[in-house]
């Protein structure tokens, strides 16, 4: 087999920048290959971060279960504000992520992205994920509820 996995609970269990990042091979010669980087690699794992990944992989389950609640509940406060607020914004409820693609071309803003950050809200500019992205924005919905409302709330209020 040619598999290499590679993951980390850094994402899911909120620990990015504790290196507890993990390859799974599955061939041995790929093996041979890792083994021979030895602490060469660019990111070694730290002791903190292995103990981090093996607590939250072990214990965290009912922890990641109240998050992903709180996210859907966050998606879906998120998905009828805009409906209500911002209808003329494009929005596709994401399936499996809290980032929230806005496409804000109906707007006839220039730049989305600095329009809403003059209104206090930052988001992301589309264009940094290619060209396709101009005139959109993405929205992460991953925060308090109530500062997420206000986010919409201000967003809407820059309009008019």
């Amino acid at each position: 087999a040619h598999t290499i996995t590679a993951m980390s609970a850094s994402k899911s269990f909120n620990l990015a920048g504790l290196k507890c990042a993990q390859l799974i091979l599955t061939n041995p010669e790929h093996q041979r290959f890792f083994s021979a980087q030895g602490h060469g690699l660019p990111y070694e794992s730290s002791p903190f971060g292995m103990a981090a990944n093996i607590t939250a992989f072990r214990d965290g389950g009912p922890w990641f279960a109240e998050t992903l609640q709180y996210l859907n509940e966050n998606r879906k406060l998120f998905g009828s504000m805009l409906a209500e607020l911002l209808p003329e914004v494009g929005y596709i409820e994401p399936q499996a992520s809290f980032l929230a693609w806005l496409d804000c071309r109906e707007l006839g803003l220039s730049d989305p992205r600095r329009h809403f950050l003059e209104a206090g809200v930052a988001l992301t500019d589309g264009a940094e994920c290619g060209v396709a992205g101009r005139g959109h924005v993405r929205f992460n919905f991953a925060l308090p509820r109530a500062i997420m409302q206000r986010a919409i709330e201000k967003m809407a209020a820059s309009l008019g």
